[in-house]
């Protein structure tokens, strides 16, 4: 079909072609025509998207480019019908016969359809999303000419919706997950504290209660710390802060916390690490974080009464950590997938293993923010985990041979705690007074004011989110106070971004301690040579 104007719609909302004027002569008309069809033409080409026309029996007359490209092939002018389509279906997946596509409906029925959404399969086999918009062509009398077509390819937006019902699927089961996971520690909590309530404990169950309650805090922090670097990586605010440590030190460290779970599992751990000492240039906390993960996750998806092989080696300047495990193992499909974050479990049973899926690729990212790498192998389900952790820290350099400042912990001191969280500063009190410091509390920042002006204390812990003034202007305006010595000042806060700490020290605090703060950092940031601890 040729073209002879541009349509235009008619009140039926189908396409009419106009006539040419009578008063015209016949070589008018021809030009006239001839022009018109090669600025369609022309018109068609530059269209991005697939344009079609078939006559009233369905034979393809015009497409443009655009349409070649979708179709993957060039059809025949009055051969091919319906559409030039290899092969099509519906968005089901079930095959879709030329003749009843969008535009041999809209033929075969005379009526306008708005818009059909199918897919076209190409002769390679490869296949897009399309929408189709099939319109009538009327002529001058009404009678049906045939029909235009336009057909836009969605494929590239069809993924888009996947991956974001794939992301809100994900965000969903996490977020289940994260409920499940905080609810978990919090139960043997609050079955701890009713143990101590009760008055009737002996000192067996006392010491028992402590300990489970000292245990599911130091899972919940970590549960908060994993979360939190998440965010920190997803926006690139991870900072290591790198010092010389002992590897001995390190693995020690890591050992320590996953032993409850170890125990609790009726697990068996075996480590090799090497005789001599080895000392690394690195966070030490992110480390620290890195083999804990990787033991944490082969304890977490082990079998019971398996086992937990960690075996530490010296290769040049690259320490190599391998844990492996006897548990559930890994799908060979999804290996490539398990340092994805939010991946939870290994084989899709987290709700059996527990954990938020962000352990692994936490590792992941401080592996390579030390210039190292994780890998992960399996021979499949039920043959056991292996991790490799690989990182370019070993030193020999002899300035950096770690100091441990010997510090006075045990000295008494005055100490002001300003917090507007009364159960937080008194749990605060108690601990630091079996210590044997003097303890004073200020709810605000007029409060600790006012007693400092009577009594300056030597140290303030203070509480960075406070009503009013917050801590930061609150340290700025103790360090203006008149006085013949120096308090030491220590944020503790739940705030522990970079730049948190930046502005708390620049607001004339000493130390920041993120919230909830171990004892020993505590003890140590209380003496004044110890320096900045940023630590939580």
């Amino acid at each position: 079909m040729k073209a002879t104007n541009m349509p235009h719609r008619s009140p039926t909302s189908s396409l009419s072609l106009a006539p040419p004027s009578r008063a015209c002569g016949i070589d008018d008309v021809r030009a006239a025509l001839l022009q018109s069809e090669m600025r369609y033409r022309i018109l068609l080409d530059d269209f991005p998207v697939a344009v079609y026309c078939c006559d009233a029996n369905g034979k393809l007359t015009l497409f443009n480019d655009a349409a070649v490209q979708l179709w993957g092939r060039s059809p025949k002018i009055g051969m091919d019908s319906w559409c030039g389509a290899h092969r099509m279906f519906t968005i089901d997946g079930h095959p879709l016969p030329l003749d009843r596509c969008p535009m041999a409906l809209t033929l075969l029925e005379q009526q306008d359809i708005d818009v059909a959404e199918a897919i076209v399969e190409r002769p390679d086999g490869s296949r897009r999303n399309v929408l189709a918009h099939p319109r009538l062509l009327a002529g001058p009398n009404g009678e049906a000419l045939g029909a235009i077509n336009i057909v836009i390819d969605i494929t590239e937006r069809k993924r888009l919706e996947e991956q974001l019902k794939d992301a809100d699927r994900r965000k969903d089961e996490f977020l289940a997950m994260l409920a499940h996971e905080l609810r978990n520690p919090l139960a043997p909590v609050r079955s701890a504290v009713e143990v101590l309530k009760a008055g009737r404990s002996s000192d067996v169950q006392i010491s028992q209660a402590v300990r489970v309650i000292d245990r599911q805090a130091t899972y919940l922090t970590s549960i908060v710390d994993d979360l939190l670097d998440v965010a920190r990586i997803r926006h690139q605010r991870v900072t290591l802060n790198k010092t010389s440590v002992e590897l001995a030190e390190v693995l020690a460290g890591a050992i320590d916390v996953v032993a409850p779970e170890v125990a609790m599992r009726g697990l068996r751990l075996t480590v090799e690490q090497p005789t001599h000492p080895v000392l690394l240039h690195c966070d030490r906390t992110r480390l620290d974080q890195m083999i804990g993960n990787l033991l944490n996750n082969a304890a977490k998806y082990n079998r019971a009464k398996g086992a937990i092989f960690l075996c530490v080696t010296v290769e040049g300047k690259d320490l190599v950590v391998t844990v492996r495990d006897t548990g559930i193992g890994i799908k060979k499909a999804i290996l490539d997938q398990v340092f994805d974050l939010f991946t939870q479990g290994q084989n899709g049973s987290t709700q059996q293993n527990g954990g938020l899926g962000i352990g692994l690729s936490v590792v992941k990212a401080m592996a390579e923010m030390h210039g190292g790498s994780i890998s992960a192998d399996s021979d499949g389900e039920g043959c056991g985990s292996e991790f490799c952790l690989r990182l370019p820290i070993v030193t020999t350099d002899a300035q950096l041979r770690l100091v441990v400042p010997v510090v006075d912990v045990d000295r008494p001191q005055t100490i002001m705690i300003v917090d507007d969280n009364p159960d937080a500063a008194d749990a605060m009190k108690m601990l630091l007074e079996i210590y044997g410091h003097q303890i004073t509390l200020a709810g605000d920042a007029d409060e600790a004011l006012l007693a400092a002006r009577s009594a300056m204390p030597d140290v303030f812990l203070i509480d960075i989110g406070l009503p009013g003034m917050d801590g930061n202007a609150l340290a700025s305006e103790l360090r203006a106070l008149p006085s013949g010595r120096r308090p030491r000042m220590i944020a503790v806060t739940g705030f522990g971004q970079p730049e948190d700490r930046q502005r708390s020290l620049a607001a004339g605090f000493d130390d920041h301690l993120i919230k909830p703060v171990c004892l020993t950092p505590l003890l140590k940031s209380l003496v004044p040579s110890t320096g900045p601890n940023a630590s939580g």
